[in-house]
């Protein structure tokens, strides 16, 4: 037998937050900090945290003049402890054509784009952390 729609109701109202105490804002530390390529800042990128103790992984907004804050999901900072981290520079178009979106050019090497072969990782303190990504295109 299947629950009536205000039992449903009422089940849904008492484990949505429980579900939502896992990813709680308070466990969110903030990390921020700057992405150059080849000294130069990065103005456009996609960064992904990748979690490495199995929890959730975030990214990061770059901001024009080459600086970032980090997200899980739509809340700022990140749960502390160890990242590694994936980055994939592209270029900035001139104008959008929302009615045919083309790929972005990719401007950094494909092994950033990859957290196994970037290189690039991170141990976030309980405090929160600045951490600033140097890439460069040579191999």
């Amino acid at each position: 037998m299947f629950p009536k729609p205000h039992q449903l109701l009422a089940i849904v109202a008492l484990i949505a937050p429980l579900a939502m105490v896992g990813c709680s804002r308070s466990e969110l530390v903030p990390l921020t900090g700057s992405v150059t390529l080849d000294g130069q800042p990065v103005a456009a990128a996609d960064i992904t945290f990748h979690n490495q103790s199995g929890g959730p992984s975030g990214y990061g907004n770059i901001l024009p003049e080459g600086t970032y804050f980090a997200k899980t999901g739509s809340q700022e900072g990140l749960k502390p402890g160890e990242y590694k981290i994936s980055i994939r520079v592209t270029e900035v178009p001139e104008k959008i054509d929302w009615a045919n979106p083309k790929p972005r050019k990719l401007l950094s090497p494909a092994r950033y784009a990859n957290p196994g072969t970037s290189g690039l990782s991170y141990t976030l303190p309980a405090s929160g952390g600045t951490f600033d990504i140097t890439l460069t295109s040579g191999s």
